[in-house]
């Protein structure tokens, strides 16, 4: 995904998708341009980009060919909206972000990309990269210093299935799936609303 300003995405989608305060759809809820009082009414088409857009919006630097390989590959165990989420969760800057290790995923992506971060001890350099239950994530100097910081500002509530090790002068992210929800509502939540049998449908899967 091209990154844009950071949360112009939210009023093209008319979505708070990260739900943070610093959305400027939480005071512009139209869409930018000359006709944004307009109304349009969405072909079936639209209806069901709109949630695949979302979606991607939730993590955002996940590509299409990425979101559309979850998706293929959830479908192999009867319960795939459990699956995809799981494979969403997994990726290595969700991880980050869903511990308040970095305040945003673009943060994530230049933790990443700068390489200051080291899976059970092995440097890492991928978005992407799926992070399995009994990994240990950790960083370096640089890294420590700006996640120290982070979990400082972001106050965000850890998920059940992170576990974040703090100290002076480091931090370490311990992994266990296990502990990940099930519920149809729980899986909802996480998902941000968006209706992956239309996600599915506008793939043609």
């Amino acid at each position: 995904m091209v990154i844009r300003k950071k949360y112009k995405i939210d009023r093209s989608l008319l979505q708070n998708t990260l739900g943070t305060s610093k959305s400027s759809f939480n005071k512009k809820k139209y869409k930018p341009g000359i006709h944004k009082n307009k109304e349009f009414s969405r072909s079936s088409y639209c209806s069901l980009l709109v949630h695949k857009q979302r979606l991607r919006a939730l993590y955002r630097n996940m590509t299409d060919k990425q979101l559309l390989k979850i998706l293929q590959n959830s479908l192999k165990s009867d319960n795939y909206k459990f699956n995809v989420v799981k494979m969403l969760e997994s990726r290595l800057d969700s991880v980050l972000f869903r511990s308040g290790s970095v305040l945003s995923f673009i943060m994530a992506r230049q933790l990443i990309s700068h390489r200051h971060i080291y899976v059970n001890g092995k440097k890492q350099y991928s978005c992407s990269y799926s992070v399995c239950t009994g990994d240990s994530i950790t960083f370096d100097e640089v890294g420590n210093k700006i996640c120290i910081d982070a979990i400082k500002r972001s106050g965000r509530k850890c998920p059940n299935y992170l576990f974040v090790v703090e100290s002076d002068d480091s931090v370490t992210i311990n992994v266990n799936f296990d502990n990940l929800g099930i519920e149809e509502d729980s899986l909802d939540v996480i998902l941000g609303g968006n209706d992956l049998t239309k996600i599915m449908r506008f793939y043609k899967i």
